[in-house]
């Protein structure tokens, strides 16, 4: 078996009991019941027996009620209820980590998972065998029982619970498995749905989450945490405030210029221009880094071709070169999306999942997901799932399509690509924090209102940086006091036009900065002067940017004249305007670039003479 089995990281197999299997990379094993369970040698194992009941845990997990529980008082906690009671399932809501549990009871083995698989399991429509990775369970199940297992797609890209075998599905977290009988069952969510604002659940859920940083900075690992500039990652950095000086953080972009789609390269810039002013402002640890700068081994890209996802090969193979990102910890701040207006706005239906069919479509990606196909696809996850219990419960079918097609599915996919180098950890990978997330009102997830008031009580500085815009909020009160300035120029007899400086008043002139750092040759920053009166009005513009290095970068055109920046801050131009007269005052760049510091060096003024 040793040339069979694909050797992956973290990686765990569940086979019956007349199976066994001699693998050097899967020898750590143990048994429960029917069942032989073999793991590799970096994921955690640990046994606990309560009562006669024996409980195998694989990976990792906290109790967010209180994080200094045991295995062991968490697990007596657990077995002091019914399984899957009520009480049993609401216990289990306030786990987090990344693990796989195994509860032999009554002669039957069962099986539970974290809240959105960040640890997977893999299992045959027909056959009781299980593993951790689809490709690992194919090559079992070849080997085995002499079946081959026909390839559907070359990635399923974690679409609903399909892998990229014909009968080979994606554990869903949600749901419980009996692996004795080879039944799934539906066991969460445990509470009807209820409308909430995002203040009451935030009060719900904040001493958890608490808990969870408690926990994260108690292992001793070494911790990553990714900077965007989206919102979530924001919530995530608030919330470990007291503790960044032992993170190390980071943002990966690409070579911008060469990306066909021009809304990714915005989100690269974006990701960009604001990571870099929240790590400098903060004095944070901080690395940026270009995943395309470096060339992929060929047999990284084979093995690549074994995963469900294709997120990211060259941030995989950045990751296998550098060192920080070896034997770590990410913290991941994805699954802060479901407190987000996520909803299709053409689509209003409530009742039912198959007006959706369209809109998921897009997750598809290679997966067959075509016309003649997907209604039976999206039919038959729902009833293997039984996602129709969630709407009798009161849940939008659209937000449970996405906790268990997007976080189930994908996200969990695109965790196994970099289990060579990394662990991850959430500080929200609770069912109780997730399905609270839900019933947050349209309205206030329409603002993002529960990770606005998250970084308000955690670390409100954070709110200076806007999101998903490259301005902070000095750049707001500027163009707010351009508005003022507006209506109380200087320029007693000069109107101002112009969508591109915002003036600041000093006692005898007028200053003008640039409101964007983009600087072009072809779309140039316009403004507008005209004497308002019947009288000739005269005007100085002068520069302030005097060092000669920065000659041949920014102009001026000002009446047919192209004056150098720097030329400007030494002499001046005198513009005379006859009665009611216009002129434009162009400032372009000889190349395009965008750099903040070129705002400060560009600024001019205007003196009424």
């Amino acid at each position: 078996m040793d040339n069979v089995l694909a050797k992956f990281h973290k990686a765990y197999i569940v086979l019956p009991n007349q199976f066994s299997l001699d693998h050097t990379y899967y020898q750590e094993n143990t048994n429960i019941g029917k069942f032989n369970v073999y793991y590799a040698y970096d994921l955690a194992q640990c046994e606990v027996m309560v009562n006669e009941t024996k409980v195998i845990l694989l990976g990792h997990l906290v109790h967010t009620q209180n994080s200094e529980l045991n295995y062991h008082e968490i697990i007596s906690r657990l077995l002091s209820h019914e399984l899957d009671s009520y009480e049993f399932l609401e216990e289990m809501s306030f786990y987090n980590g990344r693990y796989a549990m195994f509860i032999e009871y009554k002669g039957q083995v069962y099986f539970y998972n974290d809240a959105t698989s960040f640890l997977s399991l893999y299992y045959h429509n027909e056959l009781s065998l299980y593993a951790s990775h689809s490709e690992l369970l194919k090559q079992l199940i070849e080997d085995y029982y002499n079946i081959e297992c026909e390839k559907i797609a070359s990635k399923s890209n974690g679409f609903l619970d399909y892998s990229k075998y014909k009968n080979i599905y994606k554990f869903n977290s949600n749901t419980r498995l009996n692996m004795t009988q080879h039944q799934i069952k539906r066991i969460y969510p445990i509470k009807p749905f209820k409308v909430k604002t995002a203040e009451e659940v935030l009060n719900l859920i904040d001493n958890e989450i608490k808990e969870s940083v408690k926990y994260l900075f108690n292992l001793d690992k070494k911790i990553l945490c990714s900077i965007t500039a989206g919102h979530d990652s924001k919530v995530s950095l608030s919330y470990i405030k007291d503790f960044v000086d032992s993170v190390k953080f980071f943002t990966y972009t690409r070579n911008i210029d060469e990306l066909e789609n021009k809304q990714v390269s915005k989100i690269y810039k974006l990701d960009e221009s604001i990571a870099r002013k929240i790590a400098y402002n903060l004095n944070l640890n901080y690395k940026l880094f270009n995943m395309d700068n470096s060339s992929i081994k060929p047999e990284m890209k084979v093995k690549y071709e074994q995963y469900e996802t294709s997120h990211s090969i060259n941030l995989i193979n950045y990751y296998n070169e550098n060192y920080d990102f070896q034997n770590a910890l990410h913290l991941k701040s994805t699954i802060f999306e479901l407190a987000k207006d996520i909803v299709p706005k053409s689509i209003q239906t409530k009742d039912s999942f198959i007006p959706y069919t369209n809109a998921i479509k897009k997750w598809a990606k290679d997966f067959p997901f075509d016309d003649e196909h997907q209604i039976e696809y999206l039919s038959n996850f729902i009833e293997r799932n039984e996602l129709n219990k969630t709407i009798e419960m009161g849940y939008h079918p659209y937000e449970i399509l996405y906790y268990e097609s997007r976080m189930n599915g994908w996200h969990s996919c695109i965790i196994q690509e970099s289990d060579d180098f990394l662990d991850v950890f959430s500080l929200i990978n609770t069912r109780h924090i997730l399905f609270e997330l839900l019933k947050i009102n349209d309205s206030d997830k329409n603002e993002n209102k529960l990770h606005q008031l998250i970084v308000k009580n955690n670390w409100p500085i954070l709110n200076y940086f806007q999101v998903n815009n490259s301005q902070t909020l000095e750049n707001k009160v500027d163009q707010l006091e351009q508005q003022i300035n507006e209506r109380n120029s200087n320029l007693e007899n000069i109107i101002i036009e112009t969508d591109d400086f915002y003036q600041r008043n000093n006692l005898n002139s007028t200053r003008f900065r640039a409101l964007s750092n983009k600087f072009s040759n072809v779309n140039k920053k316009i403004i507008t002067l005209t004497n308002k009166t019947n009288n000739v009005q005269k005007i100085e513009i002068k520069t302030f940017y005097n060092n000669t290095n920065g000659r041949e970068i920014i102009y001026f055109d000002i009446e047919d004249h192209q004056i150098d920046l720097v030329d400007l801050s030494i002499n001046g131009y005198d513009l005379n305007f006859n009665p009611h007269e216009s002129k434009i005052i162009s400032v372009y760049a000889s190349k395009n670039f965008e750099k903040s510091s070129w705002i400060n060096a560009s600024e001019f003024e205007l003196i009424e003479k």
